[in-house]
């Protein structure tokens, strides 16, 4: 892995989304694809057995990956931006000159974000989580320059301690159920909004 690659890896692991965004922009063509494709490759080897893989395996994995987090960004790519279809905010990124970055180049940046969170949560969260919220989670976590995959992994690592503890575990899974709430009522605000745009 290049020295740039592994500084856009850092960056997005401390939640500096600008930082990365800044090392991206300063990159050629080639050295973006490079890092694209070592993006998946982690991802790959984080989602595989712990077995050692062949060539052909390796490849195939990476190649599941990226089809997962295609297929995500896909999809949340196919609802527009609108307070009705529950892509409410969008991310406007800026290159290092200063320009506004293109729907490309966001994408990619959104790409290596997915990548990171299959690398450190899973490809099965990534797979499973509804488009559109891992589309808006991504921009916000983003807009506020924190790391995306952390903040899950962090979720999951406070409520097991708290459900852990007899102190605690009526409290933890009281919030569960409350936060579990707030999911359906917005799921089912964005379905119907959804469901009357089309």
């Amino acid at each position: 892995m290049k020295h740039s690659e592994e500084a856009v890896f850092v960056a997005l692991t401390n939640g500096d989304h600008a930082q990365a965004q800044e090392i991206i922009n300063g990159m050629t063509e080639a050295d973006r694809l490079s890092l694209y494709s070592a993006a998946v490759d982690i991802a790959a080897m984080a989602a595989a057995p712990q077995s050692p893989l062949s060539p052909a395996q390796s490849e195939d994995a990476a190649n599941k990956v990226e089809a997962i987090v295609d297929k995500q960004l896909n999809a949340a790519a196919n609802v527009p931006y609108g307070r009705n279809t529950g892509r409410r905010f969008e991310v406007k990124l800026k290159s290092a000159a200063g320009s506004q970055l293109n729907a490309e180049e966001i994408r990619a940046q959104f790409k290596i974000v997915m990548l990171d969170i299959a690398r450190r949560v899973g490809v099965g969260f990534v797979d499973y989580i509804d488009p559109i919220s891992l589309d808006q989670f991504i921009t916000i976590s983003i807009i506020k320059n924190h790391d995306t995959a952390g903040l899950i992994r962090s979720l999951i690592r406070s409520f097991i301690a708290a459900y852990n503890d007899p102190q605690t575990n009526a409290a933890a899974y009281g919030t569960l159920e409350d936060l579990e709430e707030v999911q359906r009522t917005l799921l089912s605000k964005y379905a119907l909004l959804r469901a009357n745009i089309h």
